[in-house]
């Protein structure tokens, strides 16, 4: 009788473990595995589902720059990338995109393999979105820009100067990732989370892109309080900038614009070398033929500046650019 209770009581604890596992393996969760991809399991019309699905950001990109006068053309600037994708990327690189304020064409610079091209920015009601993408044509997913590997030849023309903006970048995952059903029910605890993650599948780097309108005629009133604008916005916002530095620059971008509006060209010109020769003490390099778009091996870093390299030399190339138009050369 007791080996029976026994046999029994052991029967009811297997059936609660079971029936514990099966309550917890029912459960809706999204979970990171080792590989670095998402595991959904969640309840759907079909019933309960797992599915794997990789996200395309496991890859370590870096985006450079040129940026010069169209030649025959110099109040038109062409905008040229190279891309590469770091040695311990683990996905082939396969797009990228960003927004710009001005493009001169729909079409784009693309290298043998890619398509490329803008579009209107309908969602902000204003600008265009850039963007390239590596045909794969059928052929295998593993494709693009191989890991250790760089790709130039990425560009078009604006008539807009550089700020600095954030470029989306994405990795080759496998075709038809979906689910078996209509995925996670619009009451489900997770779609929020899902959602997030498919909003943001890509890895952002900052690049040299069109932001400062350049009117026409040219108006250095106008530019210069576009440059100011960026500054205090958008380079703030990323952290680009130390925050006396910017009181700095505010206040020396503020005396240039004065003496533009007065029509008191010396006085804009000497504010404008000053700017240019405070960049300086926090970059010496600035000139380098590049247009400051960042390295990842972060070697800059050891020496702590008041303002990102590159937005140094995104505002360096702005007020050269000013200070050529306000004296009349455009070479």
């Amino acid at each position: 009788m007791k080996n029976t209770r026994s046999v029994v009581q052991g029967l009811m604890l297997y059936v609660c473990l079971v029936a514990s596992f099966a309550a917890v393996a029912e459960q809706q969760s999204i979970v990171v595995d080792s590989n670095g991809d998402y595991v959904f399991t969640y309840e759907g019309y079909r019933g309960w589902q797992k599915v794997k699905w990789v996200p395309a950001t496991k890859i370590n990109p870096a985006v450079r720059g040129i940026i010069r006068p169209v030649t025959g053309k110099s109040d038109n600037l062409s905008y040229n990338y190279t891309v590469r994708n770091g040695k311990d990327s683990r996905q082939f690189l396969v797009g990228l995109n960003f927004l710009a304020s001005n493009v001169l064409s729909s079409d784009a610079r693309s290298p043998d393999g890619w398509s490329g091209g803008a579009v209107l920015d309908h969602a902000a009601g204003a600008g265009f979105i850039v963007g390239w993408f590596f045909r794969r044509y059928g052929g295998p997913w593993e494709a693009g820009i191989k890991p250790g590997t760089a790709v130039n030849g990425f560009g078009f023309d604006s008539k807009d100067l550089p700020g600095v903006g954030k470029v989306e970048l994405g990795g080759a995952v496998p075709g038809g990732q979906s689910f078996p059903d209509e995925g996670p029910n619009e009451d489900s605890p997770i779609l929020s989370e899902f959602n997030r993650i498919l909003d943001n599948d890509f890895v952002t780097r900052l690049a040299a892109v069109p932001r400062i309108a350049v009117p026409t005629p040219f108006d250095a009133v106008a530019v210069l309080v576009g440059i100011q604008k960026h500054i205090k916005t958008d380079m703030t916002s990323m952290q680009l900038i130390d925050p006396v530095l910017l009181a700095l620059i505010d206040r020396g971008l503020t005396q240039a614009i004065a003496a533009a509006q007065g029509g008191n060209t010396p006085s804009l010109l000497h504010e404008i070398k000053d700017l240019r020769q405070l960049l300086k003490q926090e970059h010496a390099d600035m000139d380098k033929d590049d247009d400051g778009d960042r390295d990842n091996d972060d070697k800059e870093k050891k020496t702590k500046s008041r303002i990102d390299k590159l937005a140094a030399r995104v505002l360096d190339f702005d007020l050269k650019y000013v200070e050529k138009r306000v004296k009349g050369d455009k070479d």
